[in-house]
């Protein structure tokens, strides 16, 4: 996250007391939020040895569950929002909890799988976006996935609401939204963040690639909390080259 929005987000989950709304959702869609962790893992293959990093980790909502999945798994937040996660994850003996902004932590390891999900929209511009992938990239082992989740698309969006059956969900949409709440918009109301369009999801992606890294765009499930306007990056680190050279 930006800095701003990092320590809007700890403040604004100190007053929540639903795991759900501390993610930046509304209350009605807890049900669509508990699909999040199975395509997470369709699309990370996290497998028992793995060790993974959540950067943004929250309360532990993905953090917790992908612990029982994988060898060990770090999360990374705000010291004040991991308080209400220390408290949910007692007897977990393979989960570290680091505070700080991702931006700035130092960080040792390296990973088989990272994930960073519902997090590049808080950041402050598409130059400090590339500066945290940079990062994470840096942190891959060889033959490791990234997933950028959950990047909100403004093109997906028309698209979606230009439909018959978009304009049918929005109306629906806003009867739900009246009776719940929800701190998202509040993290961002005081600076400007990263407008996320066609276009600069295929930056990234592009710059990704340069890199060296496979880079590639994924839908989203509809079912999700936000499946009909966002969608996903996933980079996969290549494996070591073989000394060995192709056979012809």
């Amino acid at each position: 996250m930006s800095r701003i929005s990092f320590e809007n987000y700890a403040k604004r989950a100190q007053e929540l007391s639903q795991h759900t709304e501390i993610a930046g959702r509304y209350l009605v869609q807890m049900e669509a939020e508990r699909r999040i962790l199975l395509d997470v893992l369709k699309k990370l293959v996290v497998q028992p040895g793995d060790s993974v990093l959540d950067i943004g980790c929250g309360t532990g909502n993905l953090s917790i569950p992908l612990s029982f999945l994988c060898q060990q798994i770090t999360g990374i937040d705000h010291k004040d929002v991991l308080q209400s996660f220390h408290s949910r994850c007692e007897g977990l003996n393979n989960l570290i909890l680091t505070a700080g902004n991702f931006l700035d932590v130092e960080i040792d390891e390296r990973f088989d799988k990272i994930i960073a999900y519902s997090v590049l929209h808080y950041l402050t511009d598409i130059k400090e976006v590339l500066n945290f992938i940079d990062k994470a990239l840096d942190l891959l082992k060889p033959g490791g996935r990234i997933l950028f989740g959950d990047i909100p698309n403004t093109f997906k969006k028309q698209r979606f609401l230009d439909t018959e059956y978009g304009k049918r969900f929005l109306e629906e949409w806003n009867r739900k939204k009246e009776k719940s709440t929800s701190p998202e918009g509040e993290l961002n109301e005081d600076h400007q963040t990263p407008v996320f369009d066609d276009d600069a999801i295929i930056r990234l992606m592009g710059h990704i690639r340069l890199k060296g890294f496979h880079a590639y765009v994924l839908p989203q499930l509809p079912e999700l909390p936000f499946g009909h306007i966002r969608e996903d990056l996933l980079v996969i680190h290549p494996e070591k080259k073989s000394d060995t050279p192709l056979a012809k």
